[in-house]
């Protein structure tokens, strides 16, 4: 029997035990449901819940959400068990101006962006633009952010720059999640299942088994909750040349959570996360057959595999003074290992006879893998207070945090690219052989072709166009930050319900950064130091620092009615660029040559006015922000005549501006019935940026050509007037649709011993582009490959039967969730590279029945 069988038949086992036998164990008396939550359910935009106070700690104190002065939607745990969701993907369009996507090469990997700021990439070296921060750990990077969400009692999702409390650095947001903790009076726990299917191209089935369980050790001193998830899902892709399916998930996760509270005072709470994922990489779609959703060519042996390992430790203890203030530590150890089995080319090819290749695709074969560790040891104290009966409020306090990463990838690559631009350039007429003009490396292709191309396939010796290249690159980075935080708020004494607030973050970052790339023999695990090497950089380090700020007004007219300024920045820090496998020139010296990027500024300003009316049943609010950003990063992948393998750099834009304005509101229309409504506007432009036509992808101007030809030579010749730079105004932002909107409805009534509840929701998004186009001034076309995804609404719906039993002790719960009911396919994910690459495609519709037993 294998090691991982036994720990998922422990697993479950454990799960009946502690939820069925402990609760059966304990006396009548003692079989009381376990404590309500600290924070109430209900949140503006979110199914399934009744008007009342919400209360939200944005500020690191409880508040109502009407008087916050700044953009926050809450999900309260009744509002999430109706929407039934997997992960945080789930939340996409909930919320305005909000955008939740996947990422591919990076298991549990996401692209979530906030009022048009976001990180789409998958690197462990920039902090993403959207924190998303878990029981008060901050995930450190986008792998793993997509979060599951079982046994969450809150999610909070803040809008605007938080970089002065939360976490570390995060320019466009944070969603802030709290799970279940430990009740140190009252046995309980609960059990959820369910099942349902994916209508896409593979067999979609969907099964997932949950179960939580408190047990009281020393009644009002020690007490433990703990957690375990198992998902098995076929998967709703299927590779057209093996019929296999593909996006398969095979998941565990176990959650335990120890609590001691010594005294009144004080309390620690000790936190362990274990996850052992075996799933497959989402699903992708080659781009160069156009759209043909679900349906995958890949011919990866093994398949697009992303086994991942995650142990994640805290602790956090809090003590509450005697002068009325909390001081909390949070210590958290992140310990983590992906690998990644990717097809980049998205097509078939057959090493042995490129004349079956598939003749669209620019990279005949394009295979990786990626192993990475990666280890992050934080520390936060913080101290919250007030004074003088509360009219000052106050937060206080240190960060920390040391991040170790090691990266490994081997490529596989075998060319067919396109020379027709390169010999129009030079006047060679089309079917001179490929090696008279780039060397040896070079050959025509005599396989399918398209009028007015030249297909040159291979990069191995003269004659034998079979011949691949493999690579190696390992690179090691370190990252120490800290920052030191305080934020104010004092109620002015002479005009009742004014407020002001000010805030200010240091923040230090050093990296250390050191990479080797090579030419190997193939693509096995052997010493790259065989190979020829191309690039070597030793103990490269550099250290960034800043002081950024917020400050902001609320006043509260009457008592319905909030209105308030707040201006806040963001950071992010200068680093290198991990998958760099040539230095890039920088644009004020095109003769120096650098992996290293610069920081990201962020300048936020916003305009606010909360209401509630009708005695607490109608709320409306309303918010404008305008977004000014230096230095964009943003990364460029050149997939043109490069050393062996692409090259992948982070480059810092000019200054992106983006708009908009946001509406939420909700209203009990009568007892049992709720609808609410969101809206987001926003609107976003590049308005200038100059880069080396080295740094761009292909295609590309006549001038980023020659610059790319001559770029695979040794460094000592290239110059300045092989590089000239490119200007860019006025370009998109990706992942930013416009108009995005929301309108849901539930539904409570009492039938027989239980209540019936529906819920149903319609979300929009306009088009948006994913991929933006990168169009130089005075020029018509792009020097990238854009991608965009028009339009789409998807529909939502759910329906229960809640009943108590057990003299009112116990609950059940039956019923069915459907997700995009009406089969839209979108696309919410891209990688062009050059004229080839992929695409990720959003769930198809979803129908599954769900039963949960809470004791």
């Amino acid at each position: 029997m294998s090691h991982r069988l036994i720990r998922r038949i422990a697993g479950l086992a454990l799960t009946a035990v502690l939820v069925a036998g402990f609760g059966a164990a304990q006396p009548a008396s003692a079989q009381a449901p376990a404590a309500e939550p600290a924070q109430p359910a209900p949140a503006s935009g979110a199914l399934n819940q009744e008007i009342e106070t919400i209360i939200v700690t944005s500020r690191f104190r409880e508040e109502s959400i009407q008087d916050v002065p700044l953009a926050v939607t809450q999900f309260g745990e009744e509002a999430i068990e109706a929407l039934a969701p997997t992960t945080l993907r789930d939340f996409d369009g909930l919320t305005p101006n909000m955008f939740i996507g996947m990422n591919t090469a990076g298991p549990g990997a996401s692209a979530i962006y906030i009022r048009g700021l976001g990180y789409a990439d998958i690197e462990k070296t920039q902090t993403p633009n959207v924190g998303v921060v878990l029981d008060g750990v901050f995930i450190p990077s986008s792998t793993g952010q997509l979060i599951d969400t079982f046994d969450i009692e809150s999610l909070e999702i803040n809008r605007g720059p938080q970089a002065i409390l939360w976490g570390r650095n995060t320019s466009g947001g944070t969603i802030v999640v709290r799970r279940g903790r430990p009740d140190l009076e009252s046995f309980g726990g609960k059990v959820y299942t369910s099942y349902g299917d994916y209508n896409g191209e593979g067999d979609g089935g969907a099964f997932k088994l949950q179960g939580v369980a408190n047990i009281p050790i020393v009644s009002q001193k020690l007490g433990l909750r703990v957690g375990y998830t198992f998902k098995d899902e076929q998967g709703y892709s299927i590779n057209e040349l093996t019929g296999e399916n593909r996006g398969a998930v095979s998941y565990e996760a176990v959650n335990a959570k120890l609590l001691w509270k010594p005294t009144e005072e004080l309390s620690f709470l000790v936190n362990w996360d274990w996850i052992e994922d075996r799933s497959d990489i989402p699903p992708q779609d080659p781009l160069f057959d156009g759209p043909d959703p679900f349906v995958n060519r890949s011919d990866r042996d093994p398949k697009e595999l992303a086994p991942y390992n995650v142990s994640v430790l805290s602790l956090e203890a809090n003590y509450e003074l005697p002068f009325g203030a909390t001081l909390t530590s949070i210590s958290a150890y992140w310990n983590s290992t992906d690998l990644v089995y990717q097809d980049f080319d998205g097509g078939f090819s057959n090493p042995a006879d490129a004349t079956q290749n598939d003749p669209n695709s620019v990279f005949s074969r394009l295979h990786t893998r990626r192993e990475q560790y990666y280890d992050v040891f934080s520390q936060e104290l913080r101290l919250v207070g007030s004074l003088f009966d509360d009219s000052v409020s106050y937060v206080g306090g240190f960060y920390y945090a040391h991040d170790d990463h090691d990266h490994t990838q081997r490529t596989e690559q075998q060319l067919q690219v396109d020379f027709a631009g390169v010999y129009a350039l030079f006047g060679i007429p089309l079917g001179t052989p490929c090696n008279l003009v780039v060397g040896p490396a070079g050959f025509p292709f005599d396989g399918p072709s398209q009028p007015g191309r030249q297909w040159c396939a291979g990069t191995g010796a003269a004659g034998n166009p079979a011949a691949e290249a493999f690579s190696s690159q390992e690179t090691h980075l370190t990252n120490d930050s800290w920052a030191l935080f305080g934020s104010v708020e004092w109620e002015l004494p002479w005009i009742e319900g004014l407020r002001v607030n000010g805030g200010l973050r240091y923040i230090n970052e050093t990296k250390e950064f050191r990479t080797r790339f090579d030419a190997i023999a193939n693509n096995t695990l052997v010493d790259s130091v065989l190979g020829a090497n191309i690039l070597t950089l030793s103990k490269t380090e550099d250290s960034w620092d800043d002081i950024v700020g917020e400050a902001g007004v609320n006043y509260q007219a009457m008592e319905n009615l909030l209105v308030y300024y707040r201006f806040a920045q963001g950071y992010r820090s200068g680093g290198f660029s991990l998958r760099g496998s040539q230095p890039s020139p920088t644009v004020s010296d095109p003769r120096s040559w650098s992996l290293t990027f610069d920081p990201e500024d962020t300048n936020s300003h916003e305009i606010g006015v909360k209401t509630t009316w009708l005695d607490g049943r109608l709320t409306a609010n309303f918010a404008s922000f305008l977004n000014q950003v230096d230095g964009s990063q943003g990364s460029s992948i050149i997939s043109g005549i490069t050393p062996v393998g692409t090259n992948t750099l982070v480059l810092n834009g000019g200054r992106t501006e983006i708009y908009g304005v946001e509406v939420e509101s909700s209203l009990e229309l009568f007892e049992g019935l709720l609808v609410d409504f969101t809206l987001g506007w926003q609107h976003g432009e590049l308005k200038n940026s100059v880069q080396s036509s080295h740094n761009l992808a292909a295609p590309a101007p006549a001038s980023n050509t020659l610059c790319n030809l001559v770029s695979g030579l040794p460094l000592a010749a290239q110059n300045e007037s092989s590089c000239p730079t490119v200007s860019f105004h006025n370009n998109a932002v990706g992942r930013t649709p416009e108009l995005t909107w929301s309108v849901g409805a539930s539904y409570r009534i009492g039938v027989g011993p239980g209540e019936i509840v529906l819920g149903s929701r319609v979300r929009h998004n306009d088009f948006f582009w994913i991929s933006p186009p990168s169009i130089p001034d005075g020029a018509t076309a792009a020097t990238n490959t854009p991608v965009g995804q028009s339009g789409y609404t998807l529909v939502d719906a759910n329906l229960g039967y809640e009943f108590k039993f057990g003299a009112g002790e116990r609950s059940a719960r039956v019923g069915f969730v459907g997700r995009n009911l009406s089969d839209e396919r979108y696309k919410e994910q891209a990688l062009p590279l050059g004229e080839f690459g992929f695409q990720g495609w959003g769930p198809p519709r979803y129908v599954g029945g769900e039963f949960s037993l809470e004791l």
